[in-house]
């Protein structure tokens, strides 16, 4: 193979494999900030990505045992050549990744898990430990309220409300807490820092029904 070509393709294949690593940094960034819905994928990724490898590596020990392509004057053309301008693309597109993902992380609005349907009455009340992929809090966290019921002889929804109460580590955030219909959105500074995060719901009845709902707190997140 002539040098000029040899040339081309090793500045091919250097492009080829900086798009991979890009794109793998980009991969393992996107997997660690989805929990456990990333480590599921990871998981399904495992298997064909130790395939891919396998056959990568036994072609290029193929391609160097049968030395093709080598030229008297360098290395075969399947191998890149780097040159200080390459070494400092990548170093630069790396560094932009790596500061993109820590902004992304300092300040891209986070699920926060709540728990599911739970029953609830005048006469009970529910603590709910928020559930967060983070060891530390920074932001609102904000949810939905929604409440069904079955009872069949009055409205047990429409005229109640919820209060909801938090605590930050221990501490109460509010003295009264907040109340919210159903339909409606709650959103409650969280001191940064915070670690545990708790949530108190009491059902209120204003008609006085006795009634029992299912509620629910929809849609936690945690708005930065």
């Amino acid at each position: 193979m002539k040098t000029g070509n040899a040339s081309k393709n090793r500045m091919w294949i250097w492009w080829v494999l900086l798009s991979v690593v890009v794109l793998t940094f980009a991969l393992t960034w996107w997997l660690l900030t989805s929990g456990d819905r990333g480590a599921a994928i990871a998981d399904v990724l495992g298997l064909p990505v130790a395939v891919v490898s396998l056959v990568v590596g036994v072609f290029g020990a193929f391609l160097g045992a049968r030395g093709s392509g080598a030229s008297p004057s360098g290395p075969p053309w399947w191998i890149p050549e780097l040159r200080p301008r390459h070494v400092a693309v990548t170093g630069v597109v790396l560094a932009l990744f790596a500061v993109g993902g820590w902004l992304y992380t300092q300040w891209a609005d986070v699920e926060v898990g709540l728990g599911g349907p739970f029953l609830i009455s005048a006469t009970s009340t529910r603590t709910i430990v928020a559930q967060i992929e983070q060891p530390r809090w920074r932001g609102d966290l904000e949810f939905g309220v929604l409440m069904t019921s079955d009872n069949k002889t009055g409205d047990c929804v429409q005229p109640a409300s919820l209060r909801i109460k938090a605590s930050a580590d221990a501490r109460w955030l509010e003295d009264h807490g907040r109340t919210a219909r159903t339909g409606e959105r709650v959103s409650i500074p969280i001191p940064e820092g915070t670690r545990v995060v708790k949530v108190f719901v009491e059902y209120l009845d204003p008609a006085n029904q006795g009634c029992e709902v299912t509620a629910t707190l929809t849609g936690g997140t945690l708005s930065r």
